[in-house]
């Protein structure tokens, strides 16, 4: 299981990084399955991101779980 972290304000050059590596790991076929886009403030997002993490992928290719804007991050400072 591999994790990425993309950080950083802009959020067009973040974005467009996350959909290329969304698209190298997803097969077309399976994506509804195995794509998640969670959104940290929502309650227990964080765990529930990690959670689908774990669960392996069903049919071909291989999981992508997206944790919007985690609130762990907030706290790094930015150059």
């Amino acid at each position: 299981m591999s994790i990425y972290v993309y950080w950083g304000e802009d959020e067009f050059a973040r974005d467009r990084a996350v959909l290329a590596l969304k698209e190298k790991a997803l097969a077309p076929d399976w994506a509804s399955f195995n794509f998640n886009r969670i959104l940290a403030d929502q309650p227990d997002g964080a765990l529930t991101a990690l959670t689908q993490a774990m669960t392996p992928p069903f049919g071909c290719g291989q999981r992508f779980v997206w944790l919007v804007d985690p609130p762990f991050l907030s706290s790094v400072p930015r150059q």
